[in-house]
């Protein structure tokens, strides 16, 4: 019987920590957990766990300091980290994707999200990215990041094929718009499915959490995509006005690991 592989949860919010534990430890399991950043880091250190879950906002060091002091730790830099939030912003996810975060859940927790999010950076090796632009769980429980990173990544390859630029359009839900809670997350998976369905033969789009939605457009240079985007708001009718929006375009020489950059360089569009 193989040995159960080790989960390492970082919560200084005692609820929010059995919960995870309890979900966690349903799915088979083992489970370690740290009530600040500086018990992650020494917990990390002594248990070696395969996947940590760590919370953005602890004392002592939060979330993102422990990510990056990971990251620099010869011993312990290949270790999965997804970050936990209720902080879902794009800038928020900018960072966490930069510092090396393997994905981000946003709260509150659910049980197929949690333990498919595990399953995924506990897994001996990460997926391999899709063969075309695109390809990728877009909808299933996890919100997205890995199937988008993927599929930028994918994008980039393909473009280089064919010497062509490619682009992306961020959706980023507006402060105060939209439904709150889980029904959020909700909301903006079903607005993604729509923007995908719109975008059939020209890209596909990802949910990145309740923050909003990537679409990842193969071949389109910058005027292209920006007629896209009239097809996006289109498809959203009355509810366009929940999102910002904004543009990114890249030649096929660009670097690998573009899903941090692609929210920040994302240009402002005119709602």
């Amino acid at each position: 019987m193989p040995k159960p592989k080790r989960v390492l949860i970082a919560d200084d919010n005692r609820v929010n920590l059995v919960l995870l534990q309890q979900m966690l430890e349903g799915a088979g399991y083992e489970v370690e957990t740290a009530e600040d950043g500086e018990e992650a880091l020494a917990r990390m250190h002594q248990a070696r766990p395969d996947v940590v879950l760590l919370d953005i906002m602890m004392p002592k060091l939060d979330g993102m300091q422990v990510l990056e002091r990971v990251r620099k730790d010869p011993d312990l830099g290949r270790v999965p980290v997804l970050l936990l939030s209720a902080v879902d912003g794009f800038d928020t996810v900018a960072h966490a994707l930069e510092l090396g975060a393997y994905d981000f859940l946003s709260k509150p927790y659910r049980l197929a999200q949690v333990v498919s999010a595990v399953e995924g950076a506990s897994a001996e090796e990460e997926s391999k990215a899709p063969l075309e632009a695109g390809e990728g769980d877009a909808h299933g429980p996890v919100p997205g990041f890995r199937a988008a990173r993927q599929a930028l990544e994918a994008a980039r390859a393909q473009s280089k094929r064919e010497g062509k630029d490619f682009s992306c359009i961020i959706l980023a839900v507006q402060p105060n718009t939209g439904p709150m809670g889980e029904s959020r997350f909700d909301w903006v998976r079903a607005q993604t499915r729509r923007v995908d369905e719109a975008l059939a033969g020209h890209g596909h789009a990802y949910g990145l959490g309740a923050g909003g939605s990537v679409c990842i457009l193969p071949g389109h240079d910058a005027e292209e995509a920006a007629k896209m985007v009239r097809v996006i708001r289109d498809s959203l009718g009355p509810d366009a006005a929940a999102y910002e929006y904004g543009l990114a375009v890249y030649n096929p020489d660009i670097e690998e690991g573009m899903l941090a950059r692609a929210i920040k360089d994302a240009s402002p569009l005119v709602r």
